[in-house]
């Protein structure tokens, strides 16, 4: 029989080897913690985490959420760990920790990616419901909270709202004009022009590296635009050295953080697009990006 010391040896041993191969098989998972409308007119609404991200080397991945039939979705609740503990993350603070289980099967494309919450005690929010993040679900929602599977919370680059200043704005509306010299009225496709003062600044914001993020709006539509969904949400950034560039439009930010613990902020951002929901999370000075979509219908 081994002696007590050289049996505590072996036992830690394999707990360290056991908890080393877990580590390796078990990516960083980046997720959110959403408000969800039930699935029928009279079923009530419910809150769950979704796994949208997981990292592979230096880059983030998309979880799968394209399916064409009930049982690739079926097979889609495979593709994430049964059981995992986030951290709720919300401006670089920690709110909190929930554990959630994945569903059996996933019924629809919505669904893609939501675990159950298994704790019975309060889940956090920020704020009342408004409906600035309900996107096609058409109803008041708390906002959408990062969730992470590892304890990153922080905003190293510290991005905060900035006031509006005129030579930023100037700057943004000329590249707003450059990406859509014409418009039309969305339901009518004649072309038409339209005026500085259109323009609406909705948000600015900067980080201490010196990049700006700056949200306009404008009453309608891309000329390409088939559907009329209208230049409601039109994200530009603006680098260190002052140069604008047109980043992506219908889309909302959720937050900012390090979620890989690489000394550098990920910006996360929730789509808010007709009969199209997910998230896009930019990183390396906006020179990346990853997308999880899905549609309602």
């Amino acid at each position: 029989m081994l002696s007590s010391p050289r049996r505590m040896r072996r036992l830690c041993l394999i707990i360290f080897f056991a908890a080393t191969l877990h580590a390796q098989s078990t990516p960083l998972m980046l997720g959110v913690l959403e408000d969800t409308r039930g699935t029928y007119t009279n079923d009530p609404s419910y809150r769950s985490v979704r796994a949208v991200f997981y990292k592979v080397g230096s880059d983030w991945k998309p979880f799968d959420s394209h399916c064409v039939s009930e049982a690739c979705l079926q097979k889609l609740s495979t593709d994430f760990p049964r059981e995992t503990t986030w951290t709720i993350a919300f401006q670089g603070r920690r709110l909190g920790l929930l554990k959630t289980r994945i569903p059996a099967a996933i019924d629809i494309d919505a669904r893609v990616g939501q675990q159950q919450i298994l704790a019975t005690g309060a889940i956090p929010t920020v704020g009342d419901r408004t409906d600035e993040f309900s996107g096609f679900q058409d109803e008041p929602v708390h906002r959408p909270l990062v969730a992470i599977s590892a304890p990153n919370v922080k905003d190293p680059d510290l991005w905060k709202g900035t006031p509006f200043d005129a030579p930023t704005i100037a700057l943004v509306k000329n590249e707003f004009r450059q990406k859509y010299p014409k418009i039309t009225d969305c339901e009518v496709e004649e072309l038409r022009d339209y005026d500085d003062i259109d323009i609406k600044i909705l948000k600015s914001l900067t980080s201490k590296t010196g990049w700006r993020l700056v949200l306009t709006s404008l009453k309608g539509c891309d000329i390409d635009d088939l559907r009329g969904d209208g230049l409601k949400l039109q994200w530009f950034t603006i680098d260190p050295a002052g140069a604008v560039h047109y980043l992506q439009g219908n889309l909302r930010l959720v937050d900012a953080g390090d979620y890989d613990n690489s000394g550098h902020s990920q910006l996360l951002f929730m789509i808010d697009d007709d009969n199209r929901g997910g998230y896009v999370l930019y990183y390396n000075n906006f020179q990346t990006q990853a997308a999880f979509e899905y549609t309602f219908h």
